[in-house]
């Protein structure tokens, strides 16, 4: 049986910022898990956040990440790839306009991240109501291209700008199989 422990939470409570690290993340679980419940000031519809790790303390930066994503609202649907990019993207969910009420939730998995034999796979599920009557859901995956043992989650907004708005939520859970 699987058990999952939670790990730290933030939570963005008296101003926004631009992105939320997790830090001196231990190597003693199999995977890890982010729960996030965001807003952020992107006013065209949607939530997309990105995603970049740390081996060592040090944020890995330069071409190494690659996503592949599908996202469908109403009876639309959309596809689409990055490779060779500074982030990796985690599920766009919508969250409508910035001064909505309104908030995404997604989940994003970190398989293997200790494993210093193999790539980091991240895979992730989001969604939420894109107007008041269309709802909307993503799926991406992706992978670091790197093979050191993680050991610090940095979540921006989409392509690594934009704000995290006041009242989001990310939780940090590390799965021991």
């Amino acid at each position: 049986m699987a058990v999952i422990e939670a790990i730290q939470t933030t939570y963005v409570e008296t101003f926004d910022v631009a992105s939320v690290t997790f830090s001196s993340i231990p190597a003693t679980y199999e995977h890890l898990q982010l729960r996030i419940c965001p807003r952020t000031d992107q006013a065209y519809g949607w939530v997309e956040l990105s995603m970049q790790v740390g081996v060592g303390g040090v944020l890995q930066t330069g071409t190494d990440y690659y996503s592949h994503w599908i996202a469908g609202y109403n009876s639309t649907g959309t596809a689409g790839g990055g490779t060779a990019r500074d982030y990796v993207k985690l599920s766009a969910a919508s969250g409508d306009h910035p001064d909505a009420a309104q908030y995404a939730g997604i989940v994003t998995d970190i398989l293997d991240y200790a494993n210093t034999s193999k790539n980091t796979s991240i895979f992730s599920v989001g969604g939420t109501a894109h107007t008041v009557d269309t709802p909307y859901v993503a799926s991406s995956g992706g992978f670091w291209d790197g093979t050191g043992a993680i050991d610090t989650l940095k979540i921006h907004g989409w392509h690594l700008t934009g704000d995290l708005l006041r009242g989001t939520e990310i939780s940090l859970y590390g799965i021991q199989e």
